[in-house]
């Protein structure tokens, strides 16, 4: 019963939690695109200036000497690629607890 009580304290007590789960999969799922579309803006030259670190323009610094040293690339490759994919599956984890529907559509 929400007579009397203040608009804040509705939302706390109603609205908060029938939206964490979504705001919670929305976040993880969202986080592996924006850490893709920063890697990839660092390596054109559009993100962030060089005394600043990005695995973006730590792909470009690498590209020059991916013959005589490959790592130097493929570590920061390796990492956007494994960061994006756990925040996958962090989503697809959360979704699967959180939904009350049971998660994903059964083929």
């Amino acid at each position: 019963a929400a007579i009397g009580a203040s608009p804040a304290r509705v939302l706390l007590r109603h609205v908060a939690p029938h939206v964490a789960g979504t705001v919670a999969i929305t976040a993880s799922m969202l986080f592996g695109d924006v850490v893709a579309l920063e890697a990839g803006l660092s390596f054109l030259g559009l993100g962030v200036r060089p005394p600043q670190a990005s695995w973006g323009s730590m792909i470009l610094d690498g590209t020059p000497a991916m013959l005589e040293a490959p790592w130097t690339a493929a570590v920061p490759i390796v990492c956007v690629i494994a960061t994006v994919l756990a925040a996958s599956a962090l989503g697809d984890a959360l979704r699967d607890r959180f939904d009350p529907r049971g998660g994903a559509a059964e083929a």
